[in-house]
C-alpha cells in the first residue's frame, strides 16, 4: 500500500515493487487522501471527538523504554512503565534521605535496568529552597507528563512549601529501534544481576535505616538520663563501628552480610541494650530473599528516598 506523495515517483515504485519480488503495488488508494484521512483520524481522538466511523479504530501510542528517576544508592525509580499509552501523566510521592536537607537533584532516566548507572540519561534538574525537615519528612511529588508528540516534562514539587522546579525533554534525541531493541535485551540477559543488585541495596538501606533509628532515639534527653553510662557507651561504639564498616566497603558488600551486620546489631548490642529502656526500633533483619518489593520491583517504603 502507496501512502504520502513521494510514492509518485516512479523510480520510487519500482524499487519497492524489486524489493518484494517483483510483486505489483497496491495503487487503489489515493495517497494524498490516506495521509489526510490519516491525519484527521488522529486530531480527533486526540480532541476527544466521537464517531461512529472512527469509534472502531484504536490509535496508540507507548512510551518505548521505562521512564524513571535515580533514587537512594542509585536504583531507577520506575514512573512510567514501558509501553505506557501516552499522552499520559503519572506522579509518585517521594521524600528525602538526610536530616536537614534543602535540595535533591532529580535525574531523568529512560531504560529496563533496575539500576539507574546502566540506563540512557536523559537530564537532571535541581529542587532547592525547600524548608529542613529530619530525614523522610518531606513529601515532593514528581509528575512525568508525556504529550501527544512524545515531549516529556518531568516536575518536582515539595508540597508543604509549595517550592517547584521543572524540566522539559523534547523528543529530538529518539533512541533507534535496534538501540531500545539492544536494551531491552540486556534487561533480560542481566536480570538475575540487576536482582542481586537491588537486594544488596535494600539490605544496606534497611541497616543505615536501623542505625539512623538508634541514634535518632538516643537524642531522647528523658533515655539518655535513664541509661546507664556503660549501656550508653555500648550503643555508641556499635553504631560507630557499623558507620565505619559501611565506609570502609562502600558497595562491595554482600546482602547477605549487611543482614549479618544487621542482625548482630539488634540480637547482640543496640537492639538488646534499648529493648532493656523500653525501645523497640522499626527495622528488623530481613533475609534478603524476603525484601518486600513494590509493583515496579524496587524495594518497598513509605516513600523511597531521593
Amino acid at each position: 500500500v502507496l501512502v504520502g506523495g513521494s510514492t509518485r515517483i516512479p523510480k520510487l515504485r519500482q524499487l519497492l515493487s524489486d524489493f518484494f519480488g517483483g510483486k505489483a503495488l497496491c495503487n487503489s488508494i489515493n495517497p494524498d487522501e490516506a495521509v489526510a484521512f490519516g491525519a484527521a483520524v488522529q486530531a480527533g481522538v486526540l480532541s476527544g471527538e466521537r464517531d461512529k466511523r472512527t469509534q472502531e479504530l484504536l490509535l496508540l501510542d507507548v512510551t518505548p523504554l521505562t521512564l524513571g528517576i535515580e533514587t537512594v544508592g542509585g536504583a531507577m525509580g520506575a514512573i512510567l512503565p514501558r509501553n505506557t499509552v501516552i499522552p499520559t501523566r503519572k506522579s509518585k510521592v517521594y521524600t528525602t534521605s538526610e536530616d536537614n536537607q534543602v535540595a535533591v537533584t532529580n535525574k531523568v532516566f529512560e531504560g529496563e535496568r533496575a539500576l539507574s548507572k546502566d540506563n540512557r540519561l536523559l537530564g537532571s534538574f535541581v529542587l532547592s529552597g525547600f524548608p529542613a525537615m529530619p530525614r523522610g519528612q518531606a513529601q515532593i511529588e514528581v509528575t512525568f507528563d508525556v504529550d501527544a508528540n512524545g515531549i516529556l516534562s518531568v516536575s518536582a514539587v515539595e508540597t508543604a512549601s509549595n517550592t517547584a522546579a521543572k524540566i522539559t525533554i523534547k523528543n529530538s534525541d529518539r533512541l533507534t529501534d535496534e538501540s531500545i531493541e539492544r536494551m531491552v535485551n540486556e534487561a533480560s540477559a542481566f536480570k538475575e544481576e540487576d536482582e542481586k543488585a537491588l537486594a544488596r541495596l535494600a539490605a544496606r538501606t534497611e541497616l543505615e535505616e536501623y542505625v539512623y533509628q538508634a541514634r535518632s532515639a538516643l537524642r531522647d534527653k528523658e533515655l539518655r538520663g535513664r541509661m546507664d553510662e556503660d549501656d550508653l557507651e555500648t550503643v555508641q561504639d556499635a553504631l560507630r563501628a557499623t558507620d565505619e564498616w559501611l565506609d570502609e566497603i562502600t558497595d562491595s558488600a554482600s546482602s547477605e552480610e549487611y543482614a549479618d551486620a544487621l542482625a548482630k546489631l539488634v540480637e547482640e548490642s543496640v537492639g538488646i541494650v534499648l529493648a532493656q529502656y523500653d525501645v523497640h526500633l522499626g527495622h528488623a533483619a530481613v533475609p534478603p530473599d524476603e525484601v518486600p518489593a513494590d509493583d515496579d520491583g524496587a524495594f518497598a517504603s513509605e516513600h523511597e528516598e531521593l
